[in-house]
């Protein structure tokens, strides 16, 4: 009996130990760490507690992770934040084989939030506006939420309210310009020499140049039938190859029914360039295409938050200017904003209707460049310049 036992100890230590008779399951070794792809913020500046987009994209990770709070995230998305300071955020990515970090800043801007609209020009004025040669006239104003004002003619900065006394020889047109961080106003008045012609007609006594409306303008990424809105201007498309789309919103209200548009153009001003969005890609355009053309439609959408698919995918009407193939160009882009079709102004047609707004869409011909890396132009500062004068 003492044999059987001590052979069966013995068969099941041979068993041990002999290799592949008891086998156990290690998950695989990677041989590399993993890669960052893609980490960026957008807008990467803003106002203190408006929202920025993060996005990333990770390969090779079987963990990640965002700091300041956000915690485990999946190797490829999106995060919307709003810092109230300057923050830079880090992403860590980690496998078997080791692991490595990616910053990005969103700078908050120290500045202050613009004034809610643009001055208004109350009243400007000469009186007498016609008198002989060498004798006075007053100039008379009054503006209302304008940081300066000046007026021209060698008369330079002025008060909000004002009088001032000019004695012409010849006929003479007075610009008086008042601008705020929302935009710039202007407005003439003639004092007129007897005997003596007005300056060269036409003149255009009016105009206004704006900044886009911030709560009415934004861009918008496409994913699948999910679109995003975000308040950056930007065209082009994220780290996940999702296109965006730009909109931009101007205030014409203030235009007179019966004005006559005499020009109107755009100025995309303060932007910014990240990755490779360009008209025809020196790196991946052999592999993976180019953007194409950067398409400017006019597109009447109405409210920032009413966005939707109709307003994304709306043919709209392309402007004589708005299909650009030599970006980046020297910043500040200058377009005339014209009909094609009729080559009159796209304005004059809202302000006949009592339209309240002129409205964009900005878009690259090709939504995305496929290369895995966000690739957008961001606009900063968009204006537009409106001169118009009176029948």
């Amino acid at each position: 009996m003492k044999k059987i036992v001590f052979l069966s100890l013995s068969v099941l230590l041979l068993l041990v130990l002999i290799p592949g008779c008891v086998t156990s399951q290690t998950p695989p070794t990677a041989t590399t760490p993993p890669v960052i792809g893609a980490f960026s913020s957008n807008p990467s500046a803003v106002n203190s507690g408006n929202p920025s987009v993060l996005f990333w994209k990770v390969t090779g990770a079987t963990s990640v992770s965002v700091d300041q709070g956000i915690g485990q995230v999946d190797v490829a998305g999106v995060k919307v934040v709003s810092p109230v300071t300057s923050t830079v955020y880090t992403l860590t990515a980690t496998n078997s084989a080791g692991t490595v970090t990616g910053s990005t800043v969103t700078n908050v801007n120290s500045g202050p939030l613009p004034p809610a609209g643009i001055p208004v020009i109350k009243v400007f004025s000469s009186n007498p506006s016609a008198v002989n040669s060498g004798s006075p006239s007053a100039l008379f104003w009054n503006v209302t939420g304008a940081t300066s004002v000046s007026i021209d003619q060698g008369i330079g900065k002025v008060d909000f309210v004002g009088i001032k006394v000019v004695s012409p020889a010849i006929s003479t047109a007075y610009t008086l310009t008042a601008t705020n961080s929302a935009g710039t106003v202007t407005q003439s008045a003639v004092t007129t020499v007897n005997s003596a012609s007005l300056p060269p007609a036409p003149i255009t006594l009016n105009g206004i140049s704006m900044n886009a409306i911030p709560g009415e303008s934004g861009s918008m990424v496409k994913n699948g039938r999910t679109y995003t809105k975000l308040p950056s201007i930007c065209v082009g498309d994220n780290g996940n190859d999702l296109a965006s789309r730009a909109f931009l919103s101007y205030d014409i209200s203030w235009i007179p029914s019966n004005a006559v548009i005499d020009e109107v153009v755009l100025s995309l001003g303060g932007y910014t360039s990240t990755g490779l969005p360009t008209y025809t890609d020196p790196v991946y355009g052999p592999q993976y295409g180019n953007f194409g053309a950067l398409e400017i439609y006019r597109v009447q959408y109405g409210t920032f938050e009413n966005l939707d698919t109709l307003a994304y995918n709306d043919p709209g009407q392309l402007i004589a200017s708005g299909k650009i193939t030599n970006y980046p160009m020297v910043s500040p882009w200058s377009l005339a904003i014209k009909d094609p079709a009729s080559g009159k102004s796209s304005v004059q047609g809202l302000v006949i209707a009592g339209q309240p707004r002129f409205q964009l869409r900005m878009q690259f011909f090709t939504s995305t460049n496929w290369n895995g890396v966000a690739d957008t132009l961001c606009f900063d500062k968009t204006t537009l310049m409106v001169k118009y004068h009176l029948p």
